[in-house]
């Protein structure tokens, strides 16, 4: 009865086609000049350019949700050349956008198949590593040595230290390789529920994971970290999903990582050999060095069986390069 009420309080808009009139299209031209609204062109393709791949999204499903804006916009025979414009611009793997880039006037079919043949490639790679991962788990091992003076091996974990963000104890790994501290989602409303009182404030910074994809920022927080006795004042980038890192210059700040030729203590020096080792290593072990070793003076005896008629074999043949030196 709503709609009834309003189109009866309508007025035609007209024009009236050429082909003639009939009361049905009169009724589709006063309710259309109600309810739609005009579309805002500039608007509609500012947003269709802000558009990017979402996480796990493949080039299909991001191409989809470029097609359904894409209605708004306008572009009439350039939707095809906006679509792979927009595609291609919004690649988050830097080494596909290259080779889509390197082809000249590519098209956009072109383009969704190479993506599509770049993430089936992707994937096989991914689950080939993964198979293999158990198998590959351990690339670092340490010595340590117990009170009997024998030296033992064992396989080292991955490189994660407890930490205090203010205050509020946590497990972080320690990543040479990162530029900044990161921090999952997940882990800082972790922290924030065991009281960490800190503002998540806006981050420019637009960082990016081994193979090129980009991380999706949140903002980033300012706390004093801690080890031990050690305490500096640092920042996390939060991003959507990861796990705590610490980045190597909070690392080594935090006495946690040492890099150069002095990177090792004198109490654990590495690769360095003494003029006196012999007789630190036989003080240290000196159960490896006694009972039977060398034999001196000795002249050992080599038992064959006396009926095995002797063989002389013939001497080997010397390479032609060779010869002329013998």
């Amino acid at each position: 009865m709503e709609v009834q009420d309003i189109f009866e309080d309508l007025q035609d808009p007209g024009p009236i086609p050429e082909s003639g009139d009939n009361v049905f299209k009169i009724a589709i031209r006063k309710l259309d000049s109600y309810f739609r609204v005009e579309e805002n062109i500039p608007y509609e393709r500012h947003v269709f350019r802000q558009l990017a791949p979402k996480e796990e999204e493949t080039a299909d499903q991001f191409m989809a949700r470029l097609r359904k804006h894409a209605r708004h916009c306008n572009f009439g025979t350039s939707l095809n050349d906006n679509l792979r414009d927009q595609l291609i611009e919004k690649l988050t793997d830097f080494e596909l956008k290259r080779k889509l880039l390197e082809q000249r006037n590519i098209t956009l079919e072109e383009a969704l198949d190479k993506a599509r043949a770049w993430e089936a490639a992707a994937s096989f790679v991914g689950n080939e590593e993964a198979s293999e991962s158990d198998e590959d788990c351990a690339f670092a091992f340490m010595v340590f040595e117990t009170e009997e003076d024998i030296c033992h091996t064992v396989i080292c974990d991955e490189p994660v230290i407890e930490i205090c963000v203010d205050g509020i104890s946590t497990k972080a790994l320690i990543d040479s390789g990162s530029v900044s501290n990161l921090m999952g989602m997940s882990k800082y409303e972790e922290v924030k529920t065991q009281g960490l009182n800190v503002k998540l404030e806006n981050c420019q910074k637009r960082l990016y994971a081994y193979g090129g994809k980009e991380l999706n920022v949140v903002g980033q927080i300012q706390v004093e970290l801690s080890v031990g006795t050690k305490k500096i004042n640092s920042q996390f980038v939060v991003t959507t999903s990861g796990r705590c890192l610490l980045g190597h210059i909070t690392s080594r700040d935090l006495g946690l990582l040492r890099i150069g030729l002095g990177a090792s203590s004198e109490s654990a020096e590495c690769n360095v050999v003494s003029k006196d080792l012999a007789s630190a290593l036989q003080t240290k072990y000196p159960k490896v060095f006694s009972g039977i070793g060398k034999l001196k003076e000795y002249r050992l005896k080599l038992h064959v069986d006396p009926e095995v008629t002797p063989v002389a074999q013939e001497p080997r043949r010397v390479p032609f390069a060779l010869r002329e030196k013998f």
